[in-house]
């Protein structure tokens, strides 16, 4: 099979944008692969007997690495609006890798922290979408009550100390205050 021309191709964003964003941001375009090179370096390798916080790390680092080949795809197909999309998902990936880098001790709660967010999501639907909320499983809904309430008391502990009194406000002891802020 014969490669097609360029004219019977299909194009995907906006191709005459490129040239434009490699001579704006040509040092980018220098360093980038540099980067990527870094990440696999730590990615590819074999690693022996990882902490779960460190497997987590290694697998966020992976997320964000794909992240960022996705945002300069869109960027330097036109794609900007996209690639800002992205942008928002890459900060929290690196937020938390870099939280649970400084702060493995909160991995457990990071790792239950999907429970609250079930929990959230159900309750909306009890209170704004009845309907919808009926046709959830009745086992789906115990379990996610069940593991709530096991969840409930790290969160409730850390409530009283930061004084806040919505449970779903809750996700760990520094990011109550402020998730731009990474301290211990």
């Amino acid at each position: 099979m014969s490669e097609p021309d360029i004219e019977s191709r299909r194009v995907f964003g906006f191709p005459q944008f490129s040239p434009v964003v490699e001579r704006e941001y040509a040092r980018f375009f220098e360093v980038g692969p540099k980067t990527l090179t870094a990440m696999h370096s730590i990615t590819d390798r074999a690693y022996s007997q990882l902490e779960p916080y460190q497997r987590a790390i290694l697998n966020l680092s992976m997320v964000a690495g794909i992240t960022f080949i996705e945002i300069v795809t869109l960027t330097v197909n036109g794609l900007g609006h996209g690639a800002m999309r992205n942008l928002r998902t890459l900060l929290e990936i690196s937020i938390n890798t870099e939280y649970l880098r400084l702060c493995p001790a909160e991995f457990e709660d990071y790792k239950q922290w999907h429970w609250v967010e079930r929990c959230k999501e159900q309750e909306y639907l009890r209170e704004h979408a009845n309907d919808i909320f009926k046709q959830i499983d009745p086992e789906v809904v115990r379990e996610v009550e069940v593991n709530m309430a096991r969840v409930r008391p790290r969160r409730a502990q850390r409530c009283v100390s930061t004084h806040q009194s919505n449970i779903f406000e809750l996700r760990t002891r520094d990011d109550v205050r402020d998730d731009s802020v990474l301290r211990c």
